[in-house]
Parts: C-alpha cells; sequence; structure tokens
C-alpha cells in the first residue's frame, strides 16, 4: 500500500495520517530533497505519534532523496520541514495492512 505524505511548501507541518492499520514495519521515499542542486533544498524531519497531540520525531533529518525504514509502531504519521529554501519535495509512505488473510 502507497500513501502520498503531505510535505509543506514552506517551513511548518505537515497534514497527519492515520497508519494504524499497517504493519510496523514501513519505509518511505523521500524526493525533491536533492542537496548538491540549488533548485532543491530542504530539511525534513518524520514525526510519529500515537495520539495525534504528542509528537517525536523518528529516525534522523531527511536532507537528501532516498529511501527511510521505518520500524517504530505508531497510529498517526506526519512530514514536517525544519527548513526550506527552494523546490518541490515528495514523501510516499509504503508498508503492508495487518489483519489481511489470503
Amino acid at each position: 500500500m502507497a500513501i502520498t505524505l503531505v510535505v509543506p511548501a514552506d517551513v511548518g507541518h505537515g497534514t497527519a495520517v492515520g497508519v494504524a492499520h499497517l504493519m510496523p514495519e514501513k519505509s518511505i521515499q523521500f524526493s525533491g530533497f536533492n542537496s548538491v542542486s540549488p533548485a532543491s533544498l530542504a530539511t525534513a524531519k518524520v514525526m510519529a505519534s500515537n495520539d495525534n497531540v504528542n509528537w517525536s520525531q523518528v529516525g534522523s533529518d531527511v536532507t537528501a532523496d532516498g529511501i527511510m525504514s521505518l520500524t517504530t509502531p505508531m497510529q498517526f504519521i506526519r512530514i514536517d520541514l525544519s527548513a526550506h529554501h527552494s523546490g518541490t519535495q515528495g514523501a510516499v509512505l509504503c508498508g503492508y495492512g495487518a489483519g489481511y488473510t489470503s
């Protein structure tokens, strides 16, 4: 299952997405964070919460395109930008749903 996460266009908080239905093992693919190109520079933080009120950062700051593995159990996830200089950034969450039978 792939879920597009909202990355803010400027410094701030992204929209929270409920992920309780997904298994704890997830990954996020980031794009538009190319720190080499002056056309697209930003710093993102992956934030997790179990109550959609108290948020904690998961992993390190994201400053380049790539894939981040997540193993932290969480009910909600969002992407925050702590720095934005230019360009459009994107993030796609991938994971397996819980409770499926074949």
